[in-house]
């Protein structure tokens, strides 16, 4: 028989069971008890320990990028929420879909000065952490704790994916609940953005007509798991590749059509190609000033084709 009630922390970490997450990164904490006794209990997940919270954050963000999928880094409250802030922002900066997930202390010991209170009472890492993630928030109650980790799933790998914060205080951990857990797919939306047709059928034209197309391709392509179709789609127009440092490995570089990486750190045979492209097709690149090689003049064709989840990047570093 399905339970009624139960701990909203052992709630928490069968939704992220059904998720997928295998293992949590991070550092403890007093007022992450409860996290550590449930995990303990439950044995589905690893828990890996950091030396550092910082180390937590970025472990995490590098299971997220590899597996493509929703990771998860605990840490304290206070200082533990600080010191991931870094691994936080790198999580920002490439679109990776990690939950932070930070310790509290106790509600009745909010505004008392209790050890590493981060509250609105003084240093809030909710609000700390607001402009480097897509979502940051306090469980306030313990009923909404499983609303909010769904809504922050979902958050993290809707769109453009990024990293959310959810601060749990620890006596709200242990309350038992109404029993929420749910399956991924009835709060995932299944929705994808889509260009116009005309459009698609006007960027098809460009290609197939074009004497020296390329296909710029970036880290967005990784994060899509779009690999295969780059690939079905340079052997289709004979289209050499070029790829960002960070999308380095999304296409074979011991490909005929791989011209190996672009700019800084990257190969010169890419450098003297793109001088005479009449169409350029980038994918998953915002074409920042790495990618980019500092925004360089050989970036410039006839016509300019961008393709990207997120489309407050599309045209943005383009002149």
């Amino acid at each position: 028989m399905m339970a009624t009630e139960a701990p909203l922390i052992h709630q928490l970490l069968e939704q992220l069971e059904l998720e997928g997450v295998s293992h949590v990164f991070g550092v403890p904490g007093g007022p992450l008890s409860a996290l550590f006794e449930a995990l303990k209990a439950r044995g589905r997940m690893r828990f890996v320990l950091a030396r550092h919270e910082a180390g937590a954050a970025f472990m995490a963000n590098a299971h997220a990028r590899v597996r493509g999928e929703p990771a998860v880094c605990c840490v304290t409250s206070g200082p533990g929420a600080t010191n991931a802030l870094t691994g936080v922002a790198s999580a920002h900066a490439d679109s990776l879909p990690v939950l932070y997930l930070t310790g509290q202390v106790a509600t009745g010991m909010f505004g008392l000065g209790a050890i590493q209170e981060s509250t609105w009472h003084g240093v809030d890492v909710v609000e700390i952490l607001r402009p480097i993630t897509k979502l940051s928030a306090m469980v306030v109650t313990a009923q909404m704790g499983m609303r909010m980790l769904r809504h922050a799933l979902r958050t993290a790998t809707t769109g453009r994916p990024g990293p959310v914060h959810l601060n749990l205080p620890a006596d709200l951990a242990r309350v038992k609940v109404p029993y929420e857990v749910r399956e991924p797919a009835s709060y995932r939306p299944q929705c994808v953005s889509v260009a116009r047709a005309e459009d698609v059928a006007q960027a098809a034209q460009l290609l197939a007509g074009a004497r020296r197309p390329t296909l710029f391709a970036g880290h967005g392509v990784a994060l899509a798991r779009a690999e295969p179709a780059l690939l079905r789609l340079a052997e289709r127009l004979q289209a050499p590749v070029v790829t960002t440092p960070k999308g380095k490995s999304v296409f074979p570089e011991d490909h005929p059509l791989s011209l190996g990486v672009f700019g800084m750190g990257g190969h010169a045979r890419s450098d003297r190609y793109l001088e005479d492209d009449d169409v350029i097709l980038v994918v998953g690149s915002s074409l920042g000033e790495f990618a980019s090689s500092a925004w360089s003049q050989r970036l410039r064709a006839q016509a300019f084709l961008q393709v990207d989840v997120d489309p407050l990047q599309i045209g943005k570093n383009t002149r």
